[in-house]
């Protein structure tokens, strides 16, 4: 299909006998987990011209084909609320989310979420052209409840959020929580 990437991933000695969705999110950290999930089971990866379930195990040497839709126009727009920015850089952005939003459109809810907030606001400022992609959009490192306040990370670029989320997953940030009532 024209309008999706190829990615061909070769299998290290290292991780032989992992899961499949634990090597592609490993290989493809720019990707939430259960977004590749949904490619596997959508049959997007294969091995051998075969698809692959997240439960496959593996080999040394063996190529892995995920096909990844390229990403989409930006189609919700957010409402013109404007972002609470503690930080920028070139590669990251800190943001004050306040209750009540969700970090992430879903099925029930899919009018204005803090990433279409981000995305809107990097396209407005020239940082971020959906047309001109192929694979990334700039996405959240951490996500925190509708209902619940406070710093959300997020990646302008894929070697950002790949460089966080290992850092997360080495325990390198720390998240902390305040309950107040």
């Amino acid at each position: 299909m024209e309008n999706e990437v190829l990615r061909t991933l070769i299998v290290p000695e290292e991780m032989e006998e992992e899961r499949c969705d634990r090597f592609l999110a490993d290989e493809l950290p720019e990707y939430s987990r259960s977004y590749l999930q949904k490619l596997i089971s959508g049959g997007r990866a294969s091995v051998a011209g075969k698809p692959v379930k997240s439960s496959r195990k593996m080999k040394t040497g063996e190529e892995l084909v995920v096909r990844i839709p390229a990403p989409e126009e930006l189609s919700v727009e957010p409402e013109d609320i404007p972002l609470d920015i503690i930080y920028e850089d070139k590669n990251i952005i800190l943001l004050n989310k306040k209750p009540g939003l969700i970090v992430h459109p879903d099925e029930n809810y899919h009018f204005d979420s803090l990433i279409a907030r981000v995305q809107h606001y990097l396209y407005e400022k020239g940082e971020y052209d959906p047309k001109a992609e192929n694979s990334f959009a700039p996405a959240l490192v951490n996500r925190i409840d509708r209902n619940t306040g406070g710093i959300v990370i997020a990646a302008k670029t894929a070697e950002a959020l790949r460089v966080l989320n290992q850092k997360l997953r080495d325990r390198e940030l720390v998240k902390l929580y305040l309950c107040t009532a």
